[in-house]
């Protein structure tokens, strides 16, 4: 095997996803340190706009994918993540609605389904962005039947996290010409 060949072969080994989130479901069948360190973690804050859920409290803990070359990696180099979610007091969902996983920049501008998540049970997805949102909507599972998955929710956010390394940015905008206050938005409580 030439050199080419075998670099190739190994980028096709490495994955197929550049950039994008890739679900994995619930469960997901990756196996994954159910204790993180602390700073890979980041709390799941309700936006209240759902009945049931103003009390609702969760976190989401990011892991490296398992490989066997220490680290796993999408065919345009970027790392890949396993996003684990979990909560306590997730309801039903209301009116015979789910609870829809996803998975995006934190600039929105791209979007990924992951998943359903159901009450009393963790949550698993993989994602290829390093800084990135973790959002739940309660959804009509009609509109999740989408081949290919749903391009963006339709629903109410329930609760949203940004990922650790998400809450790093410049300090151009901070000082005295700062107006944007990043702690109103729930994004800087316990971080």
């Amino acid at each position: 095997m030439t050199r080419l060949a075998g670099l190739f072969a190994l980028v096709l080994l490495l994955g197929s996803h550049p950039g994008r989130a890739v679900a994995a479901g619930a469960g997901g069948g990756t196996c994954w340190n159910p204790e993180p360190p602390e700073y890979y973690t980041f709390e799941m804050v309700t936006t209240k706009n759902v009945p049931g859920t103003a009390r609702l409290r969760g976190s989401a803990a990011v892991t490296f994918v398992h490989s066997p070359f220490g680290v796993s990696v999408s065919a345009d180099g970027s790392y890949t993540y396993d996003v684990h979610l979990e909560f306590e007091g997730l309801p039903t969902a209301p009116r015979g609605g789910a609870w829809a996983v996803w998975l995006t920049k934190s600039d929105l501008s791209e979007v990924s389904y992951a998943g359903v998540i159901e009450p009393g049970e963790a949550f698993s997805g993989r994602v290829g962005w390093n800084k990135f949102l973790a959002i739940v909507t309660l959804e009509d599972p009609a509109d999740l039947a989408v081949e290919g998955g749903p391009a963006r929710w339709r629903g109410p956010v329930v609760t949203r996290g940004m990922s650790r390394s998400g809450m790093m940015h410049t300090m151009a905008g901070h000082g005295p010409l700062q107006q944007e206050n990043c702690a109103a938005w729930g994004y800087g409580r316990g971080g």
